[in-house]
């Protein structure tokens, strides 16, 4: 039989060493936590595609329609408005706000804190942008850009 050692080894971590990485992870997490929780580029690349989707839906409403669609945004929202008679007029006024097929208006509110450039342009009855200038607009701090080609209408968001 062998004999046993006098003196057993232990196996750890001291107290001084667990109280110094508990420190660091706790001033690593200060520092580096708040940017996990700042949801304000979600909420303005959110806003910049529900912009688009609906820049897109009154181009596809003045198409079917075939009546120039007016689309209007700013720092409030934005909103999509037509006439009640067929008309290829560019020109203002457009009375009534465009409605869906669930009967809610084409229209929405811009979300706290975000910062949108305002402008306002119209579809025409084949899906162009009236004027013959394409249209940008800004939204948020980064910023993201939704653009509109005035040829054929295509939406983009950059």
């Amino acid at each position: 039989m062998a004999p046993r050692p006098t003196q057993t080894a232990f196996r750890g971590f001291t107290l001084i060493e667990l109280i110094a990485a508990i420190l660091i992870i706790g001033i690593l997490a200060a520092l580096a936590g708040p940017t996990f929780f700042d949801t304000l580029p979600f909420t303005e690349r959110g806003y910049a595609d529900e912009v688009a989707s609906a820049m897109r839906t009154a181009q596809k409403i003045a198409v079917a329609s075939g009546s120039t669609v007016s689309f209007s945004i700013d720092a409030n929202g934005y909103q999509a408005t037509q006439r009640t008679a067929q008309s290829t007029s560019c020109v203002a006024p457009w009375p009534n706000a465009v409605t869906l097929s669930d009967g809610s208006a084409l229209a929405g509110t811009s979300p706290t804190g975000v910062t949108v450039g305002s402008t306002q342009f119209a579809f025409d009855a084949n899906g162009n942008v009236c004027g013959g200038a394409a249209v940008a607009v800004t939204i948020g701090s980064k910023p993201f850009t939704v653009t509109v080609q005035s040829a054929g209408g295509l939406v983009q968001v950059l």
